[in-house]
């Protein structure tokens, strides 16, 4: 009796001092995240209970001692299904199914003069994984100003839409942007987004000079012009004409339409006296602001003291006539003289 009270005692205190080791294991490894720490706490018991292996002892309460075997073993871990699962290979990106639709815009030049034109080119496509999208809106811009505009609808294949050629016409002196804009649509109507594309041009003065020069006179009984001809419509708010005029002297400046080859009434004119003027070559102008239709203009020089308006020594410009009156009769003159629409 005494050795089975013994044994029964020694079996206690074993498993106390495992229950508190089991508890620290425990506590610890609770901390750690997700399935790893539970298959760890799992692990750990386990390994406590089949630490104890068929080991003989021998218990002494007194003088009275007695063998005896403390009998574990060590059962198998036990699977835990979904625990942790099996790794699975990571499956590929799906690849990037939005619409990519590509607008192109371009011009054939960067500068163009007063009243002429550039040819501007431009396409539209829906591009790949568009069946969602319907059409667009395309619109060609001037400044902001609305040239052309194109409704284009969502084709099966290849280039959706190609801009006929458009002119670009220089309308006024300075610096300029034309503009492409596309709006996309989804079939249900609902808004997709925008595209643009943009490029800058200059426009430069309509003039004729040349550094070989040869000068015509114009005094008070004479009178001469030059002409020069729009292709299209322009803003205008300078004319000008090069040579030297006598001190004090007044020019007086006109720009007249063509009335069967020779000058018509005059739309503007006004009066250009620099009475401090150097006795050399330069620029005489007036300012105003007109709109100027298309067609064939001269430019008409008056005095009522002198002016030698400097004209080309060799050659001629094309396009342009110099004319000179005398005595009432306006007669061709050979050389073209200098002069610069703004």
């Amino acid at each position: 009796m005494i050795e089975e009270i013994a044994a029964i005692v020694a079996i206690a205190f074993v498993l106390s001092v495992f229950d508190d080791l089991a508890a620290s294991i425990t506590s610890y490894f609770s901390e750690l995240d997700g399935a790893v720490g539970a298959v760890l706490v799992l692990g750990a018991a386990w390994l406590l209970m089949g630490c104890v292996t068929q080991t003989p002892a021998e218990l002494c309460a007194g003088v009275n001692c007695v063998n005896y075997t403390i009998s574990a073993s060590i059962p198998p871990i036990p699977s835990i299904p979904g625990v942790i699962p099996e790794p699975t290979p990571s499956p590929m990106p799906s690849p990037f199914t939005q619409p990519s639709p590509l607008l192109e815009f371009y011009g054939s030049a960067d500068s163009v003069k007063l009243g002429s034109s550039l040819a501007a080119d431009g396409r539209f496509d829906f591009g790949s994984n568009s069946e969602n999208l319907s059409r667009a809106e395309i619109t060609l811009l001037e400044d902001g100003a609305q040239l052309a505009g194109y409704n284009v609808s969502n084709g099966a294949n290849g280039l959706d839409f190609a801009m006929p050629t458009a002119a670009i016409v220089g309308r006024a002196v300075g610096n300029h942007v034309a503009e492409l804009s596309a709006r996309i649509f989804y079939a249900n109507g609902s808004d997709y987004g925008s595209l643009s594309q943009a490029f800058r041009f200059t426009v430069h003065p309509l003039e004729y000079y040349q550094n070989e020069q040869e000068a015509y006179a114009v005094n008070a009984s004479s009178k001469a012009a030059q002409s020069f001809t729009l292709e299209n419509a322009v803003e205008v708010t300078r004319i000008g004409v090069y040579g030297v005029k006598g001190t004090g002297d007044a020019l007086q400046i006109e720009l007249c339409p063509d009335l069967t080859g020779a000058p018509g009434v005059p739309i503007v004119w006004n009066n250009q006296d620099d009475s401090g003027a150097p006795a050399q070559p330069a620029w005489y102008s007036i300012g105003f602001n007109a709109t100027l239709a298309p067609g064939k203009y001269w430019i008409v020089v008056t005095t009522q003291g002198s002016f030698d308006w400097f004209a080309d020594l060799y050659g001629e410009n094309a396009g342009s006539d110099s004319i000179y009156r005398y005595n009432g009769d306006w007669l061709s003159q050979t050389r073209d003289k200098f002069f610069k629409v703004a």
